[in-house]
């Protein structure tokens, strides 16, 4: 657990009763829960909203997207190309 050993805990609780005092211990540890559980929440809210608005996302899920098709293939007979280069060379 974030590499803190039993013996930290326990020093770290020690350290938090003579601190706070054995009455307020638990309302300390309610307020500590609480602050833990909304960053949390606000954590799960960024990661959704993050989720949501991914634009690779959107691109993998088009299945009408093919990258082969969008490029032109040499063996189409399309030789302009190549005969213009070769032009410019014999020039």
């Amino acid at each position: 657990m974030f590499g803190i050993g039993i013996i930290e805990v326990f020093v770290v609780l020690m350290v938090a009763l003579f601190v706070i005092g054995p009455e307020k211990i638990p309302e300390a540890a309610r307020t500590v829960g609480r602050f833990f559980r909304t960053v949390r929440q606000y954590m799960n809210e960024i990661k959704r909203s993050v989720d949501e608005h991914n634009p690779l996302r959107d691109l993998q899920d088009q299945d009408e997207f093919d990258v082969p098709e969008l490029i032109p293939s040499i063996d189409d007979g399309d030789d302009d190309v190549v005969k213009s280069k070769s032009k410019k060379k014999e020039a």
